[in-house]
């Protein structure tokens, strides 16, 4: 039953040809052996490979490309070139199985007990299945960027691992640049130098709060094993390798809220998956336990590969609305494998990890639910190699104060720059505000340690039908349009930290707004002039009251609705500027906000 390579006629692998001694190809019944036959055999496409024992003779090579697969139903011997390719063997069916001879391949399976003898390196993902034991011997290596998924609960997992893993993760390599670290096996050591945990007990968390721990009195310096679920500072990590019993199952670790300044907890993914910081944050945030709030902070380095000067730098910070922050990656909803992050907590107590949040992705952007509609914008704000960045939302469940779930405070990791959104005299680098029903006024935090020029960006818009959104210099009096990559540059100073800029959303000039009592209607503008719309009134009197954004009445005119709409009422000698509209009858009440130019 034994199926031998000869390359007769090219190098695909589902060719009958290509095989003897009778043609046919190999199914899960059939040994596999391929010797150093040109050409090497390649499952390029459809349908997956499938073998019984394979065995590679020296000097051959097998290549599996990239979501392709070959289902192993025996053993693996492999004598040949150790490099299968980017695609995925399966070790499937009853009983046990063994790997023998080292192994390269993009994802390896297994869905029964699978003893590896030699190393087998994975780049993309490792799974132990439901019925899948993979006993490692210490021959399991995932690389920089992999993963493992394994234990119950976990998606696409649910199978169990024996024996100690090497996990890699690549960090920076330079002495002065930070990452924040967290061990996915029990007992991993702290990568690079100058190592540091964070105690919120003694924390500070003012401008030089950063990862030196000079600034802030709560880095405390640490070396040596980590604690699962704490998150670790370090430089110069470089290819960092975690060896030990890969985590599973549910993880504790306590957090501490002391005192207003000393509430931030540094944490850490625990396993050597990427998890869900949606399923993470429904288990431990406002939805759930409530011990923390809804974001989560992944401090981020801006400087380049050649610098030799350490720098702070603000933090990335995700939430539910989105993300923002530094200039280096944004977060896109999942914690990758070895991965240190901040999180507020709102009373002191146990966080939990759980396998059920495992399964995450690093590439897959975090997708708000479609039925939740917003207006956003993220504004940047740089200079001279310096960059801030704030997100600013409005939907319909946010409150005027402070929402856990999804406003974050502003960490003002860098000693050059901020940029800051302004909400109940509190400042944040995320923060949303109540749907927008009228003009609105947010102020910024601004700071920057040097004069000279610097550049406000509205780097992304998203909504804001209806609305003009505007940067307001008042210091110079001037309203800047807003619009997505459009920028405007200032000269600043030291002293603009307060006062000296807001954000203003302003309805566009035939845009009515409904707000209504008792009887459904609203007040609308175009070119023509003002008009009232009751819905269902076949006629009503009363009086159109235009209103200037100081609460002043500039007009009042006696206004008749005939089925459920009035004439056009001209606006004559009123100043441009933002006004609000208001009929008052009987029947009912009927406004909107517009602006005249």
């Amino acid at each position: 039953t034994a199926k031998v390579w000869n390359g007769s006629v090219n190098n695909n692998w589902n060719e009958p040809n290509n095989w003897g001694p009778c043609p046919g190809v190999p199914a899960q019944t059939n040994d596999v052996v391929i010797p150093n036959t040109a050409p090497q055999p390649v499952i390029s496409g459809a349908p997956a490979g499938f073998c019984k024992n394979l065995t590679l003779e020296a000097g051959s090579q097998l290549t599996i490309n990239s979501a392709q697969f070959l289902n192993v139903y025996g053993n693996v011997l492999n004598n040949g070139n150790s490099s299968f390719g980017a695609g995925t063997i399966s070790m499937k069916g009853a009983g046990s199985a063994s790997v023998t001879g080292p192994v390269q391949v993009g994802n390896f399976h297994a869905d029964k007990t699978t003893t590896l003898n030699s190393t087998v390196t994975v780049s993309a993902q490792v799974r132990s299945e439901l019925n899948g034991n993979i006993v490692t011997n210490g021959n399991l290596l995932l690389l920089s960027g992999a993963e493992l998924r394994h234990g119950t609960g976990t998606a696409a997992g649910g199978g169990s691992v024996t024996g100690n893993i090497t996990m890699q993760r690549q960090g920076t390599s330079l002495a002065n640049v930070y990452n924040y670290w967290s061990t996915p096996v029990a007992g991993g050591i702290l990568p690079g130098s100058n190592g540091y945990l964070y105690d919120p007990t003694q924390g500070t968390l003012d401008n030089s709060d950063d990862a030196t721990g000079n600034g802030d009195s709560g880095w405390l310096a640490h070396n040596g094993t980590m604690t699962t679920g704490r998150g670790y500072a370090s430089t110069a990590g470089g290819l960092a390798s975690f060896v030990g019993i890969p985590n599973d199952d549910a993880i504790p670790f306590a957090v501490t809220n002391a005192a207003s300044n000393n509430r931030f907890n540094l944490v850490g993914n625990p396993y050597p998956s990427p998890i869900s910081a949606t399923t993470f944050l429904n288990v431990n945030g406002p939805s759930g336990t409530n011990r923390i709030a809804g974001a989560l902070y992944f401090w981020s380095n801006d400087q380049p590969a050649t610098s030799t000067v350490y720098d702070t730098d603000d933090y990335a910070v995700w939430s539910g609305i989105g993300s923002a922050g530094a200039s280096g990656p944004v977060p896109n909803g999942s914690v990758g494998t070895c991965q240190g992050f901040m999180v507020e907590a709102l009373s002191s107590g146990n966080i939990q990890f759980t396998n059920a949040m495992r399964g995450g992705t690093n590439t897959q952007f975090f997708k708000l639910e479609e039925e939740t509609y917003m207006d956003r914008l993220w504004l940047n704000m740089h200079g001279v190699a310096k960059y801030n960045q704030i997100l600013v939302a409005f939907r319909d469940d946010a409150t005027e104060q402070r929402d856990p779930l999804f406003d974050a405070y502003k960490l003002r990791g860098s000693a050059h720059i901020a940029l800051g959104a302004v909400q109940d005299d509190e400042e944040f680098v995320i923060v949303a505000f109540p749907s927008l029903t009228t003009d609105r006024v947010i102020p910024l935090l601004t700071y920057v340690a040097q004069s000279g020029a610097y550049t406000f960006e509205a780097d992304s818009l998203d909504g804001f039908t209806g609305y003009n959104v505007y940067l307001e210099d008042l210091q110079s009096g001037q309203l800047h349009p807003l619009q997505q990559g459009s920028t405007v540059t200032v000269q600043m100073g030291p002293q603009d930290e307060y006062g000296r800029f807001q954000l203003r959303f302003m309805p566009e000039l035939i845009t009515g707004v409904d707000d209504m009592q008792r009887t459904e209607g609203r007040v609308i503008a175009n070119e023509l002039g003002l008009q009232v719309l009751l819905s269902g009134v076949a006629r009503a009197q009363g009086e159109l009251h235009l209103i200037n954004a100081l609460g002043q009445t500039v007009q009042k005119t006696s206004v008749t609705v005939t089925d459920g709409l009035s004439q056009h009422i001209p606006v004559n000698g009123i100043p441009a500027g933002v006004y609000f509209g208001e009929f008052r009858s009987e029947n009912g009440l009927a406004r909107g906000r517009f602006i005249l130019r």
